[in-house]
């Protein structure tokens, strides 16, 4: 008999600690590695839907974002042989924006810094936009100087970028903004130094020497100053220096730091000193400074009341001269005993009387006039002459000039005729003496004689 139909019937209960894994993976430079950075053992029951967590989206590494293209794997079906696995992709976000590099729109902006002269935000020459992870970076293309550096404020030159600028579009040098700045940095150029000097000539023979004043003043620039460069001790554009006597002086260095043309004007004040008379030249001092790369020079030119000049040079005249008037006898001694007790003489300037000396044994028949003016109230030169006035009888009379006045000669002879104008009249002898001061502070001395009729 055959044997009869068994039916068994069972039931099964899903497993609840079935394994399955969780994987990570961060991308360099680009690519994914072929395996997992990390992994985590998870357990499930079987035949259940699982899903990585929020948690597991967050990167556990710095400069990483969740790849949003790569999701397929985020869940999945636990199966009984437990080979299940469930994928986390992370790309590169080295500017932390949470923006995957290499989906990125990048900027590169070229900033002119604090001495730069080139217009910023200029598209395509000082600002480059839409450029994508690893293209190459664009150039500045902006204003640029002779030497093909970015264009740089008067007295700076340009050192390089900051930072460096990088061959490719970089992710970690850009802001979260997605923002490549270089910035311009510079170097001030080294300042030039000029010193202007001053020389100061003194014509004449002051018995003490005088002090005299000296103005430099700040007069014009094309550099866009408002203060021009001063010597040091300057008070705002105007630097004096006192000179005593003759000699040179320097009024200190002028340091320039930007190229320009810069004009001075020097000057003599006005002395207080009477006895002189001053110099009332104006010198122009101009300045020219240029820039060649990193480097400045500077030319210097003068002029003299409009004329080209070499040196800076002031001339006072001292305006005071003495005279000194001497007697001489010749008549063998008094040997005929008609010599008298004294002599006049009459000094003239311009032939105008302005004094006259009696001359005896007593003041040893000398005298001088003293601190008398060498030229007049129009600068001209005074001319000077002397008279003796009653020339002795049996006397002849003769004047010799000497290089601080003159002698005047009683010649033993037949005598002169004395006129009623022994300024003027004939028939007497008359020596104009001419006290010229010349620049190397001598007496020039002309002698007119009228000849006797």
């Amino acid at each position: 008999m055959p044997a009869a139909n068994v039916e068994i019937k069972g039931s099964f209960t899903a497993n609840e600690d079935t394994k399955y894994t969780v994987e990570f993976y961060y991308q360099v430079n680009g690519e994914y590695p072929s395996v997992a950075d990390s992994s985590e053992e998870r357990k499930g029951t079987t035949d259940t839907i699982v899903s990585v967590t929020e948690q597991d989206k967050v990167p556990t590494k710095e400069k990483y974002t969740l790849d949003n293209n790569k999701v397929e794997n985020h869940s999945g079906k636990i199966t009984g042989d437990g080979l299940l696995v469930l994928q986390v992709f992370f790309k590169e976000d080295k500017n932390e924006n949470n923006i995957p590099d290499d989906e990125e729109k990048f900027t590169v902006i070229y900033k002119k810094g604090e001495h730069g002269a080139f217009t910023e935000d200029v598209e395509n020459e000082t600002k480059f936009t839409e450029l994508n992870l690893n293209d190459t970076t664009p150039e500045y293309a902006g204003a640029k100087d002779s030497n093909n550096n970015p264009l740089n404020e008067p007295g700076w030159y340009f050192i390089g970028w900051e930072p460096e600028v990088s061959e490719t579009i970089k992710a970690e040098d850009s802001t979260k903004e997605s923002i490549i700045t270089y910035t311009a940095m510079w170097e001030q150029c080294k300042p030039v130094l000029s010193d202007p000097p001053v020389k100061k000539n003194v014509i004449g023979e002051p018995k003490t020497d005088a002090t005299f004043v000296f103005t430099l003043e700040a007069i014009s620039n094309d550099a866009g100053l408002d203060n021009m460069p001063m010597p040091e001790g300057s008070t705002g554009n105007i630097k004096k220096v006192e000179i005593v006597g003759g000699g040179e002086y320097e009024f200190g260095n002028i340091e320039f730091t930007i190229p320009g043309t810069y004009i001075y004007q020097m000057t003599e004040d006005q002395p207080e000193n009477t006895d002189y008379i001053y110099d009332g030249t104006t010198y122009t001092v101009t300045y020219v400074v240029t820039q060649e790369g990193n480097a400045l020079t500077v030319e210097r030119t003068i002029t003299k009341d409009g004329e080209d000049a070499d040196d800076i040079v002031f001339t006072n005249i001292y305006n005071k001269v003495d005279i000194k008037i001497t007697k001489v006898w010749e008549d063998d001694d008094e040997e005929f005993a008609q010599r008298p007790d004294s002599v006049t003489i009459v000094l003239y300037a311009n032939d105008d009387k302005i004094g006259s000396i009696s001359l005896s044994k007593d003041n040893n028949w000398t005298y001088t006039f003293e601190d008398l003016d060498v030229k007049d109230e129009n600068g001209e030169d005074i001319e000077y002459s002397v008279e003796e006035i009653d020339i002795p009888e049996g006397y002849d009379a003769s004047y010799e000039p000497t290089e601080d006045g003159f002698i005047v000669h009683n010649i033993k002879g037949q005598g002169s005729v004395t006129p009623d104008n022994p300024h003027t009249a004939d028939n007497i002898f008359v020596y104009l003496i001419t006290l010229l001061i010349s620049v190397i502070g001598l007496i020039k001395i002309n002698i007119c004689k009228k000849e006797e009729l």
